[in-house]
This record gives C-alpha cells, structure tokens and sequence, in this order.
C-alpha cells in the first residue's frame, strides 16, 4: 500500500503543478495582454507628444517673429528755455528833409584899393535839407524764449520682438523643444 499512497500523492502533486502552470501562463498572457495594451497607449501618447512639440516649436517661431504695434497717447507739456539768434540784413528807406534854421556870424573883409576893412557879418539861414538815401541795417541778437510747449499726441510704436531679451528667451525654448521632439522621434525607430 505504501506504492499506491505514493502513486496517489504524485498524481495530486502532479495536478497540482498543472494547476499552477496552467494559473502561471494565464497571468503571463495577462500580463502580456496589459503590456501590449500599454505600449499602444505609449505609442499613441508619444506621437500626440511629439505632435503637440511640433506644434510648440511652430507657434514660438510665430511669436518669436511677432512684431507688436502699439499706439501711445503722451499727454504733457514740454519745458523750452532758449535763445534764438537773430541776425538780418535789411535796407532803410530814409526820406524826409532837415530843417536849418541858425543866424550865422562871420568876419568878412572887405577889400578896396589899398586897404582892407574887416566886417562882422550876420547871415541868417533858414533851409531844409532834402533826405533820400537808402541805409543797410544789419541785425545781430539773442531773443530769449522760456515757456511751456504742450505735447498731445499718439505715437505708434512697433517692437519686434526678435530683438528683445524676450525674443532671445522664446528662441532658446523654441530649440530645446526641437531637440526633445528629436530624441522623440528617434527613440521610437
């Protein structure tokens, strides 16, 4: 009898083990299954990354080569404390008379045969003296101006952005994406 509990432990044994590699390939192939199911949706989520990465890197290019334009309205008043030259040459039209009105006193000497006879003479003048002469000027000044000019006005201003610190910025980030969606590309050939 011992031979027939030996043969009847073996074939449990033997049923056991079947059990087990039969329970041991059931969960491999599921694993196997929810490995696979993974890799496609690791597949899917890598082609979605590297989609969303070419799309990353397009749009910074877009606002890397972005120009802004903005309208400024300044509204103030602008000190001005100068001096402005002034220098002209102009010609004067001088017209009109002068008047002399004087009694002029003077020696006269008459002279006859042999002698000579000094006499005081009054002559009294009254004449006007014609003026019509043209006279250059010539100016040479400082005007002085100190006010207050005011300042209402819209300035457009264009920034672009390629030559800002912040264009700089987004051309870094726009080549390390490119760079990441290249080591993505490649690990999955």
């Amino acid at each position: 009898m011992p031979e027939a509990v030996s043969f009847a432990n073996n074939q449990s044994v033997v049923v056991i083990l079947i059990l087990a590699v039969g329970l041991s390939l059931l969960l491999n192939g599921a694993v196997i299954w929810y490995g696979l199911q993974y890799r496609g949706q690791i597949r899917s989520l890598s082609t979605t990354v590297r989609q969303m990465l070419k799309e990353a890197v397009v749009d910074l290019k877009g606002l890397e080569e972005l120009n802004l334009r903005l309208d400024v309205h300044v509204q103030d008043t602008l000190p001005v404390a100068t001096d402005i030259p002034l220098q002209e040459e102009m010609n004067v039209t001088v017209r009109g008379a002068i008047p002399v009105r004087e009694t002029l006193t003077t020696p006269v000497i008459v002279r006859a045969p042999g002698f000579n006879v000094p006499v005081q003479v009054t002559i009294p003048l009254d004449f006007e003296v014609p003026i019509n002469m043209e006279l250059p000027v010539s100016i040479q000044h400082e005007v002085p101006v100190k006010t207050t000019v005011p300042i209402d006005l819209n300035l457009p201003l264009e920034i672009d952005l390629s030559q800002t610190e912040l264009g700089s910025f987004v051309a870094d980030v726009r080549e390390k994406l490119s760079r990441l969606e290249v080591l993505l590309s490649d690990s999955q050939e």
